[in-house]
């Protein structure tokens, strides 16, 4: 034992090279650890769900096409938001319907020749708007009379099929916000009696707005948002920085072996 200790300076550089080299080993395994996010951090995602108002905001000027842009504000307690008075005042408006709309039509004659007159005016709904400013193309004015043939006949039951072009009213210009259109259509002749009914069609339009103050509407609900979520394992985290603390240290000890080493040489006890 007492030879051993004698003998320790000896292996002094060799120690501490062992020192070195497992200290550089360690602090390198605990910085890739610290480095490498993806293996302390994890990711996930979930979805959450907050209310919110959208709003429209149109700038003065002519459109054609009406560009609208939207602000999505939202406040830690929930809404937020205000709504500024608007006027709009449609220039031109043009709708063309692209689907053909039947109209059923029962005689009590036993059946048709030639179709009657009629006077056909538009609805919207149950309100009893008048919609039509034009119909087949003709620039007819709701309440004339205009004159059309059955499309077949089948019985007591013709089908009357129409394609035309019309301009919706310029208190409610937009033909989306309709739910449906109804007709009242109402024969000249007293032998043909005509069922109310309620015909679906929809419609291309092109507008031209000229707005006069910036137009804001708002409209509310609920808007869902993909996030993601972070994990932080710290576990992971506090072995890798662990590993570089023993890792110093033990080059530390490296160092200190060395100029030990050095010292004893300089002294003359080996």
């Amino acid at each position: 034992m007492k030879s051993l200790l004698t003998r320790l300076p000896e292996y002094l550089p060799y120690l501490s090279v062992l020192l070195l080299l497992v200290g550089v080993a360690l602090s390198t395994s605990g910085l890739l650890v610290v480095h490498d996010i993806d293996s302390w951090v994890s990711y996930g995602a979930t979805t959450i769900t907050i209310p919110y108002y959208r709003f429209i905001v149109r700038e003065p000027g002519n459109y054609t096409e009406i560009e609208s842009k939207e602000y999505i504000l939202v406040n830690e307690s929930g809404i937020t938001g205000t709504l500024t008075t608007k006027t709009t005042i449609p220039v031109e408006e043009n709708c063309t319907l692209t689907d053909r709309v039947s109209i059923l039509l029962l005689a009590t004659n036993g059946g048709f020749g030639p179709l009657v007159s009629l006077t056909v005016k538009g609805y919207i709904g149950e309100n009893s708007t008048e919609l039509f400013k034009s119909w087949l193309g003709e620039g007819v004015i709701p309440g004339t009379t205009i004159t059309c043939t059955t499309s077949e006949e089948v019985g007591e039951k013709a089908v009357l099929l129409c394609k035309g072009a019309f301009q919706p009213p310029l208190s409610k210009p937009r033909l989306h916000e309709y739910e449906y259109l109804e007709f009242i259509v109402e024969p000249i002749s007293q032998d043909t009696i005509v069922e109310r009914f309620v015909a679906r069609a929809t419609a291309t339009c092109t507008y031209t707005y000229e707005v006069k103050y910036p137009e804001l509407r708002v409209g509310s609900g609920n808007m869902s948002y993909a996030i993601t979520t972070q994990v932080v394992h710290y576990s992971r985290l506090v072995s890798g920085l662990t590993l570089v603390v023993v890792g110093v240290f033990l080059m530390l000890g490296g160092v200190f072996t060395l100029v030990l080493n050095s010292y004893l040489k300089l002294k003359g006890k080996y």
